[in-house]
């Protein structure tokens, strides 16, 4: 009988399938929200949004985020941001992600290196985690307070970015 029992509890870890979150937006807060001292009625935040489509594109979008006094959350258009896009595959647990092109807006200053390495995420129920903007690693949940009319028009930017990231695979 204890065997029994042992051969069905492998069987149901060995059966256990992740899956990933696709078709939502997940978000993760990069720093301390903070008042602007012309606007006492706003927060901003830096923050990264994530998509993983089920057509297997990635996106990652590094951006500056206000919330307004009824929690609802916008992208703010007029603030440097990086969008990243690529392909992921799912390999048990985890997500692997290769980037492909990186658009920056104009106010952003740094380097897009950091932004073509490989990337590995874990699934965690709906969430990911991982070390995507390179501040430690974190926890990526969905997000469905996030207003964003321009999110397309920044992944259109990325995929015709002359910004590509050196093929690593």
């Amino acid at each position: 009988m204890k065997r029994l029992a042992l051969a069905l509890l492998l069987i149901a870890a060995g059966c256990h399938r992740y899956e990933v979150p696709t078709g939502i937006w997940l978000w993760r807060i990069d720093g301390s929200w903070t008042r602007p001292p012309n606007r006492q009625d706003i927060r901003l935040a830096p923050a990264t949004v994530l998509a993983l489509r089920p057509d297997h594109e990635y996106v990652e979008l590094h951006c500056w985020v206000l919330e307004r006094p009824d929690e609802t959350v916008y992208i703010s258009s007029n603030s440097p941001r990086v969008t990243i896009v690529g392909r992921w595959r799912q390999e048990d647990g985890a997500v692997i992600v290769t980037r492909s092109r990186v658009a920056v807006s104009t106010r952003y200053a740094g380097s897009i290196d950091p932004f073509c390495a490989p990337l590995t995420l874990h699934i965690t129920g709906k969430s990911v985690s991982g070390d995507v903007g390179g501040k430690g690693e974190g926890l990526y949940a969905p997000v469905t307070r996030l207003v964003a009319p321009d999110f397309e028009f920044y992944v259109r930017e990325a995929r015709n970015s002359p910004k590509q990231c050196p093929n690593k695979e």
